[in-house]
């Protein structure tokens, strides 16, 4: 079943190990990303949890009622039917306090699911999944944590909405997807490629991005510098660490957008410096980091598996910053922190878009990773661009109307306070020709 899965649905031409299948994900993401993975099938989608503290099957086990809400609210959001697991007790009587638990989390579910369930989903942004663990899960951390909405697009037919296509460092491409992909920019469309996606299985590149392979990193670590173009609050100017280093590539015909310092040699048993890493060389290298031609922009490190594995905020503000520099028109966006997710439905049939929002901080205990304080969040700020003329918005639950504000031909309406979930619909009028 995983091998059809795999290479049926998702036309690689090139073996990869299974142990890199996304098979084994968890914790409060894996609703958002399976979610998408499976919704341009046209299909219901039941997103399934269970009671349990820790795991399936575990007699005497209490997820709290507040988790059990979050992930709810989290189901609906990104447009699945939802579905809570219990385990009965081999005398057949059930555990009425799992059900006060389970109905807690269904009261909700009954005031939102009008506005999730069967929608929609939509964005500018897509995401070609790599299925593979690390590549994928880093890349759509980044995408989420940075409250970035995208489609996960192996299984859509339709890319003419889509002004920007992400290829993960582990995507094993051929040449069918990179006939689609070169139509795509041909007709205006962006792309950003990160690390060895863009060699082919036996040599060259599969698009030309201006530069001249060179090969594999000299060194086991090198160090980022970013230009003026990619400058932002959260980016220090000072070269910064990637604990792996890039692939090789010689920027001939493309803008550099950031450079790259190498360390002075790899440190080993026999040349060390420091207690983990050899310090940078004061010249940039002759490669460079990030580059960019007509409308492909690469970044030469494995920047998602990079931040699955290391988790530095700084790789991910750099991810944030790359695209931001070539996605400008993105459907929504919102002033959330990195807990926040946020998704953005349509239902056309009551000519309206609905946008979801979420906040929880999920805490490692012991071997389970749980959703305890709810916190409630003030002065949420949500960017609305959409085609259709906008007659109403308003907060669910509670119907409350939101008065939208228009800067500079874009909307942004305020959400005053919200706990764990909140949905913002969008109810436009259809454009009429007389």
């Amino acid at each position: 079943a995983m091998n059809n899965l795999k290479y049926n649905l998702f036309d690689y031409n090139t073996k990869q190990d299974l142990e890199d299948l996304p098979t084994t994900w968890d914790g409060y993401d894996i609703f958002p990303f399976r979610s998408k993975f499976f919704a341009s099938d046209g299909k219901q989608i039941v997103a399934m949890s269970g009671k349990f503290h820790s795991a399936w099957g575990e007699f005497g086990g209490f997820k709290h009622r507040d988790a059990l809400l979050y992930e709810v609210a989290s189901m609906v959001a990104f447009g699945a039917n939802v579905n809570i697991g219990d385990q009965l007790h081999p005398s057949g009587l059930m555990d009425m306090d799992t059900y006060k638990n389970i109905g807690y989390a269904f009261d909700y579910v009954k005031k939102i699911e009008d506005y999730g369930i069967g929608g929609k989903h939509v964005s500018r942004i897509g995401y070609y999944s790599p299925l593979n663990a690390r590549s994928g899960e880093g890349t759509a951390r980044m995408l989420l944590e940075n409250q970035i909405n995208f489609n996960v697009i192996n299984r859509m037919d339709d890319w003419s909405k889509l002004e920007t296509i992400i290829i993960p460092s582990a995507t094993q491409l051929n040449q069918k997807i990179v006939n689609r992909l070169n139509s795509f920019t041909d007709r205006g469309g962006k792309l950003l490629i990160m690390g060895k996606s863009i060699l082919k299985p036996n040599k060259g590149l599969w698009f030309d991005i201006g530069a001249d392979y060179l090969g594999q990193p000299n060194f086991d670590i090198d160090y980022t510098v970013i230009s003026k173009k990619l400058k932002n609050e959260n980016l220090v100017e000072s070269p910064f660490l990637n604990y792996n280093a890039a692939l090789r590539f010689k920027a001939n015909d493309a803008e550099v957008l950031a450079s790259i310092k190498e360390p002075y040699f790899s440190r080993t048993p026999s040349s060390f410096s420091s207690h983990q890493n050899t310090p940078n060389k004061l010249e940039n290298s002759e490669h460079a980091a990030i580059f960019q031609k007509n409308n492909i922009t690469y970044i030469a490190h494995n920047l998602d598996i990079m931040y699955f594995s290391s988790g530095a905020r700084i790789h991910r503000d750099l991810f944030k910053s790359v695209l931001d520099l070539i996605h400008t028109n993105p459907m929504v966006s919102t002033n959330l922190q990195s807990s926040g997710r946020i998704n953005l439905l349509h239902q056309p049939e009551h000519n309206r878009y609905v946008a979801h929002l979420l906040y929880a901080t999920p805490i490692q205990r012991g071997r389970a990773q749980v959703i305890e304080d709810l916190v409630p969040i003030y002065n949420t700020t949500v960017e609305l661009n959409i085609d259709e003329n906008i007659k109403k918005v308003y907060s669910v639950p509670g119907y409350k109307k939101l008065k939208v504000k228009k800067i500079n031909g874009k909307n942004f309406v305020s959400i005053p306070e919200f706990k764990a979930h909140v949905a913002v619909v969008v109810e436009y009028q259809e454009w009429k020709l007389y």
